[in-house]
């Protein structure tokens, strides 16, 4: 169950990059998405 929560994080993500809809640089939106899969 956490890796299809992860797996959909990281699509967001990819998405986010892509179109730019993101404010934070590619590295600190990484770094945020594995802290909040760690923590759980």
């Amino acid at each position: 169950n956490k890796l299809i929560g992860l797996y959909r994080a990281l699509l967001r993500l990819d998405y986010a990059l892509k179109n730019g809809v993101s404010g934070i640089d590619e590295k600190s939106l990484v770094t945020i998405l594995l802290l909040k899969y760690l923590r759980t």
